[in-house]
C-alpha cells in the first residue's frame, strides 16, 4: 500500500473513533438546553416513575444534528485525503460504529451494544452525513485518477 493511503487511513479511523465522544458531548449539551435540568432531577429522584418523553420533535433534531456533523467532518477529512470516497467512508464507519459500540456502558458483548446503537437515529444519520460528505468533498483530479 501506499504511504499517502495509509496516511489517509489513519486520519478517517482516529476521526471514526473519536466522532462517538464528540457527538456525545454535543448532542449533551444540545439536549441540556433544551430541556433543562428537569427531567435529569426528576430521573434521579424517581427512577421508576420517570419515562422521558421521545417525541418526533427530538427525533428530527438528533437526525439533523447527526447528518450534519457527519457531512462537516466528512468534508474536512475529504479535503485533506486523497483516497477513493467509498474506502474512506468504510474506514470512517467501521472506526465509528466501533468506538461507539464500546462507548455504550454495560457488561454484555459487542452484539447486544450495536443492537442498541442501531435503534438510534443519530447513529444512522452521522453515517448518511458522512457519506454525503465524502461525496461533496473538493477532491482533486490527480488523485481521483490515480486511486
Amino acid at each position: 500500500m501506499k504511504r499517502s493511503l495509509l496516511r489517509d487511513l489513519a486520519l478517517v479511523v482516529v476521526t471514526g473513533a473519536a466522532t462517538p465522544f464528540v457527538l456525545l458531548a454535543v448532542w449533551g449539551a444540545f439536549h441540556a438546553a433544551i430541556r433543562g435540568p428537569s427531567g435529569r432531577i426528576a430521573a434521579l429522584l424517581a427512577p421508576g416513575f420517570y419515562r422521558p418523553r421521545h417525541d418526533l420533535g427530538i427525533v428530527a433534531v438528533d437526525a439533523v444534528l447527526g447528518l450534519v456533523i457527519g457531512a462537516v467532518l466528512a468534508a474536512i477529512i475529504a479535503r485533506f485525503t486523497r483516497a477513493s470516497r467509498w474506502t474512506l467512508w468504510l474506514a470512517f464507519a467501521a472506526a465509528f460504529l466501533i468506538a461507539a459500540a464500546l462507548a455504550v456502558p454495560g457488561a454484555e458483548s459487542i452484539a447486544p451494544r450495536l443492537g442498541l446503537l442501531v435503534r438510534q437515529p443519530m447513529i444512522l444519520f452521522v453515517l448518511c452525513g458522512a457519506s454525503v460528505g465524502f461525496c461533496l468533498g473538493r477532491r482533486s483530479s490527480k488523485a481521483s485518477a490515480t486511486h
